[in-house]
């Protein structure tokens, strides 16, 4: 199975014949900035979007599909691996506290034996 520019699934059988399968459809929204995050990359409509208007690539103002392709991560690497740092430094440095919170609780536990 493959997708043209235009949304179209192309199916490819073993025969060698290739038939269009079915389209798929590209959401537009009179205003993207009112869409609601549900976590991730996902979004709901809201009454600020306004309703959803089904629509084919290239028609109505909607974009082109590119088939095969990947989407490049919109996620900053460098951004993101000071994240990680920052959140290793927390972790250690709440395992060196619950690590003397037990070596306090084995003194006392001593003192009172």
């Amino acid at each position: 199975v493959s997708v043209n520019n235009e949304g179209i699934l192309i199916g490819a059988f073993s025969n060698g014949i290739k038939k269009n399968i079915a389209t798929l459809q590209i959401a537009l929204f009179q205003n993207t900035s009112g869409l609601e995050s549900v976590g991730g990359s996902y979004y709901i409509p809201s009454a600020n979007s306004g309703e959803a208007i089904a629509t084919q690539a290239l028609t109505g103002g909607a974009g082109a599909l590119h088939g095969g392709s990947l989407e490049k991560s919109n996620a900053d690497v460098a951004t993101e691996f000071v994240n990680l740092i920052q959140a290793q430094n927390g972790y250690q440095a709440n395992a060196r506290t619950i690590r003397v919170a037990n070596e306090i609780l084995r003194e006392l536990s001593n003192l009172i034996r």
